[in-house]
């Protein structure tokens, strides 16, 4: 069995944290459809994957 590395256990954890981070309860069709902002912002193209990415690096940036 293979065994994973430190680096992609970063990244399974770091995309379990992202997934759905900040999800607004919609599907992408029905942000599309009605305008949405998040939609428009993301000129209709995956928008909630976009989004939820877009969300996490905005919180990993914070200058506290």
């Amino acid at each position: 069995m293979a065994r994973i590395d430190e680096l992609e256990y970063l990244a399974i954890l770091t995309a379990a944290c992202v997934h759905d981070f900040k999800h607004p309860g919609v599907n992408n069709t029905f942000l599309v459809k009605t305008h949405n902002p998040i939609a428009i912002r993301f000129n209709d193209l995956s928008v909630l994957e976009n989004y939820h990415v877009s969300e996490a690096f905005k919180v990993l940036l914070e200058d506290e």
